[in-house]
């Protein structure tokens, strides 16, 4: 099933709205995602490598956006990443948001083809194979997470993504 960027882009709003408890911090904002968009890009090197993405979600017609991050890469075609190359508003050091955000935005950039790495390997890079406990326990959590997110979504396009997820 070939799933919209635009779309894609619903599901880590969904995400990051979740992880950083947006919806507490911003009470008497109504996500209407028939006027929801998003702006997003990569920095690349001369070779083509990614340095740098960054996006930002928007309510149509609005100035203001409503959630703007970026996540830089190094190491050329490894495509290497951390926790701590990661930009976000609202974020209050919350490890457990850290974690879900950043695979989020990961699980986006491969699924839109920013990235030729996958999320799992992401996992495995940052939690060196099961050694950072916590992290393991947070990123454990991330399928059961994505999931909860994209019931968050308005019906028909929540349908997409579960069709999508049980034809794989």
């Amino acid at each position: 099933m070939n799933i919209s960027k635009e779309s894609r882009a619903k599901v880590l709003f969904a995400s990051m709205w979740g992880a950083l408890s947006l919806g507490e911090i911003m009470r008497h904002t109504r996500i209407d995602y028939d006027h929801f968009g998003f702006h997003g890009g990569a920095v690349r090197t001369s070779q083509g490598n990614i340095r740098l993405y960054s996006g930002v979600f928007y309510a149509s017609g609005a100035m203001s956006s409503a959630a703007p991050f970026s996540i830089a890469f190094f190491n050329g075609q490894r495509e290497d990443t951390n926790l701590y190359q990661m930009s976000l508003p609202f974020h209050r050091g919350n490890s457990r948001a850290s974690v879900l955000t950043y695979l989020s935005i990961l699980d986006f950039l491969a699924d839109t083809g920013e990235i030729t790495h996958t999320v799992e390997e992401y996992i495995a890079r940052l939690t060196d194979g099961g050694r950072y406990t916590i992290r393991t326990q947070y990123a454990a959590a991330y399928d059961e997470f994505k999931a909860k997110a994209i019931k968050s979504l308005p019906y028909d396009l929540s349908l997409e993504f579960l069709s999508e997820q049980a034809a794989a």
